[in-house]
């Protein structure tokens, strides 16, 4: 028995059809065409998109050569040391290098796209390949147009999704011609529109214009409307009628109403688009939806029981006739599911001129956004332009929805505006046929991608849609893969409070850059056998598989990757932006009762035993097997795919909850690693040392702060006022009366203190006296004492009141003394 390998993002990249392709030395080519139109081109990388799914099968570009592999069943058979299988699908018509490839929405055509060629082919059937050769029926799309030696390079190719069995095919050229092409008729353009003005007759060689503003890179169709059966979409409006154009320079341009060749849309789209025009359109847009109103009548009509049937002619034109009102009960019974084919007015079924008049489609904008890019992005180039709508729909009613504009710039910017006004049907010489103002796109968010600024020249970045949610887009470059989504900031500006929340970004896929390692193609997986996420295509054929987490029914963040395969050769899923591994495994637990309750068997279910038990031959000898055999193994295998199909999705959570827990030890112990560090470098000899050396500085500062701080008080004298002046003379006139000294007056000879000192002699001789005079009286008789008494007392009454002159003089002295003494140090300091 052969080995077999698990079919998994995680083993894909190991599929033999991602194995580089042999060169030959006898190959040669023209590496470098020639290009008549100048060196325009030469500004505008080329982009590069070489890989697709279709529904189980993978489709891959390398060389000249288109490779198919399958990825249903239970894994990839390994033979001869090669991993799968694959088919190579063989066509004469592919003489050139694959830049690109596009898938058509039945997945029947593949557009395979070279610099300025492109070949359709016709692909086998869903899980029909074998392995080696297939050959395919090729279609050469405009031989002549698009050749070797073509002037024009291919800038973007597009299959318009409401083209009949998806047979229409846009092509826009780096001229700015935008040609559709239907595969019935390939040799010539059924319409072609221009994105560029007509270039000015002059005869100098040197222009003021912008050579950037004579490029387009890009084109988009309008989101589709909420009434287009999307379930989800941008309300009413014109939807997938519209064209946007992307000039180098960043203009933006737009042209509406565009229809496919051979359109195919339901009886409730017209009504609706019918209602919308109704409302807000003006004259021109209500004559040409009239015309093509009359295709379904006729169209629906033929489908009836009898032509011109009045219920269908109410429901699809919106008369108001007696008749037509009497019978409002077989329109209400009219099926708005129904079909039909439309092919646009001013062409017939053919392709050929309409009878008429039939004004020619205006060429709107250009629209700019605002603010610009930063300074010195002058020569930066557009390379990619997305349109999503988000927030309408969602409840049965009509709801106005955001439509958001992105623009991805080689230098890996992505600039995320809102349209602010719809666009509306315009033709050449229309009421609305006007000259135009620059509209401006407001910039709600500009992201700035992970690329080394010297890959910029090389660089193409693309956009690619999500399959499940409208919100989210992921952004090609040849330095990885980054996830956008828009949905916080759609939901806060619908809000209407509080401040805009920004885009969410992941970045998904990592790479150098460097020639063998650049990212040449991305396409987003939503299958049975793989599940839901992106595959990311390297120069060199190395391919990086991301597994993404389903989105929650009530809403949250774009979706999270889980960890690309190690061996996934240079390209290496990022965390980026994603939630951080703890909070993972905190809010959603792994619950393993749970996971073994849903591997056991349904009592619903049925089992081998009661399989057999229900047949009636059970216990006879089995001689020939009837239809009831065949009807109970095929009720017993439906059984066994459903434990099997259990079983696997348990272990898929098992092993999403291990990377989980793998991510978040390798956190811990980076974190535990990096605070080691940390702490080994505050303990280290140069951290003290260091410290040492700042408080010996800081020392020394204080030291000279004190010095200076001292230095500035010395040097302080402040100016002396009048007032002031009058005060020190003042002071010194009373010192002077005081202690006495030259001049005139009080101030001439001795002072008041001369005058206390002479007192103080007087008294102390006059002391021995007294003395004397009290001791004499002791001594004498009583009667004589009285008499003496009544003598002497004179005397003392006189010596009494020297004695308090002296004291008053004593302490005015000392008052003085004191005044003068402060007033001194106070004039001193």
């Amino acid at each position: 028995m052969a080995e077999t390998v698990p079919c998994s993002f995680r083993t894909l990249h190991r599929h033999s059809i991602f194995q580089p392709t042999a060169s030959s030395e006898s190959e040669w080519e023209l590496v470098s065409p020639p290009n008549p139109s100048g060196a325009e081109d030469d500004l505008v990388p080329a982009k590069k998109g070489r890989v697709v799914t279709r529904e189980k099968e993978v489709i891959l570009a390398t060389g000249k050569e288109v490779r198919l592999a399958s990825l249903s069943g239970e894994g990839f058979e390994m033979r001869n040391g090669n991993v799968g299988k694959y088919s190579t699908l063989s066509s004469a018509a592919l003489t050139f290098d694959i830049l690109s490839v596009a898938l058509n929405p039945t997945g029947r055509l593949l557009a395979v796209v070279g610099r300025s060629q492109i070949v359709v082919l016709v692909l086998p059937r869903s899980g029909s390949a074998t392995r080696g050769q297939v050959a395919c029926r090729s279609i050469t799309i405009d031989a002549p147009q698009y050749a070797a030696s073509s002037a024009s390079a291919i800038a973007k190719v597009r299959w318009h999704p409401l083209g009949q069995n998806g047979e229409s095919l846009w092509i826009l050229s780096s001229d700015g011609q935008l040609r559709e092409y239907d595969i019935q008729s390939p040799h010539d353009p059924i319409q072609t529109f221009s994105f560029l003005p007509p270039s000015p007759a002059s005869s100098s060689r040197f222009s003021a214009a912008d050579p950037l503003s004579r490029i387009a890179t890009s084109f988009t169709f309008g989101p589709p409307t909420g009434s287009s059966g999307s379930g989800s979409g941008s309300g009413p409006g014109w939807g997938e009628l519209i064209i946007y154009g992307l000039l180098a320079n960043g203009d933006v341009y737009t042209l509406c109403p565009v229809l496919p060749f051979r359109c195919e849309v339901s009886l409730k789209w017209i009504q609706r688009l019918r209602a919308y025009v109704q409302e807000t359109g003006s004259e021109e847009e209500r004559y040409w939806l009239d015309m093509l109103s009359r295709q379904v009548h006729i169209e629906s009509s033929g489908a009836a029981s009898s032509p011109g049937s009045p219920s269908v002619r109410v429901s699809i034109l919106g008369r108001s006739t007696r008749k037509e009102q009497a019978e409002k009960k077989e329109e209400e019974e009219v099926n708005g599911d129904q079909l039909v084919q439309l092919h646009p007015p001013h062409l017939t079924k053919s392709g050929g001129p309409a009878p008429g008049l039939h004004m020619e489609l205006e060429r709107q904008g250009p629209a700019v956004f605002d603010p610009a890019g930063p300074e010195g992005d002058e020569e930066d180039v557009a390379s990619d332009l997305m349109v999503v709508a988000v927030g309408a729909g969602g409840d049965g009613k009509e709801k106005e929805g955001v439509r958001v504009i992105g623009v991805c710039w080689c230098a890996a910017r992505v600039d995320v505006g809102v349209e602010v006004g719809k666009v509306q049907g315009r033709w050449a010489g229309s009421s609305r046929s006007k000259p135009q103002a620059i509209s401006k796109i407001p910039i709600v968010e500009s992201i700035q991608l992970d690329l080394p600024i010297h890959l910029a020249p090389d660089n193409a970045p693309l956009f690619t849609s999500d399959p499940l949610h409208p919100d989210t887009f992921y952004v090609q470059h040849i330095a990885g893969v980054d996830a956008i989504s828009v949905q916080d900031l759609v939901t806060t500006l619908l809000a209407e409070k509080g401040e805009i929340s920004g885009c969410s970004v992941a970045q998904l896929v990592s790479s150098s850059g460097n020639k063998s390692q650049q990212i040449e193609g991305l396409a987003t997986c939503y299958n049975f056998s793989l599940g839901y996420g992106v595959l990311a295509l390297s120069s060199s054929n190395r391919l990086a598989g991301i597994e993404l987490d389903y989105r929650s029914s009530d809403g949250g963040d774009a979706a999270i990757p889980s960890k690309s395969d190690p061996k996934s050769a240079e390209s290496s899923a990022g965390s980026g932006h994603a939630a951080d591994t703890a909070s993972l495994l905190l809010s959603h637990p792994i619950d393993i009762d749970h996971l073994l309750r849903s591997t056991l068997p349904s009592p619903s279910l049925l089992t081998a035993r009661s399989a057999l038990d229900k047949l009636s031959t059970a216990r006879i000898p089995l001689e020939t097997v009837s239809h009831e055999h065949l009807r109970s193994l095929v009720s017993l295998i439906a059984a066994l795919q459903i434990r099997i199909e259990a079983v696997r999705s348990a272990s898929a959570a098992v092993e999403r909850h291990l990377d989980l827990q793998v991510s978040e030890f390798q956190r811990q112990v980076q974190l535990l690693q990096t605070t080691g560090k940390l702490l080994a470098d505050v303990k280290g000899h140069q951290a003290i040392e260091r410290a040492d050396g700042m408080m010996r500085t800081q020392e020394k500062l204080v030291g000279r702060m004190d010095g200076v701080l001292g230095g500035l008080m010395g040097l302080y004298r402040p100016p002396v006022a009048e007032v002031e002046k009058r005060w020190f003379e003042e002071l010194e006139a009373v010192k002077g009366r005081v202690q006495g000294g030259k001049g005139f007056g009080l101030n001439r000879g001795g002072g008041m203190q001369a005058q206390v000192d002479d007192l103080e002699d007087q008294l102390e001789e006059i002391k021995p006296s007294i003395e004397a005079a009290n001791a004499e009286l002791q001594s004498q008789p009583a009667r004589t004492k009285r008499t003496g008494a009544k003598q002497i007392r004179p005397i003392e009454s006189a010596l009494y009141q020297k004695m308090d002159e002296i004291g008053r003089l004593m302490r005015k002295m000392e008052g003085l003394k004191v005044e003068v003494e402060e007033a001194l140090e106070g004039g001193s300091s």
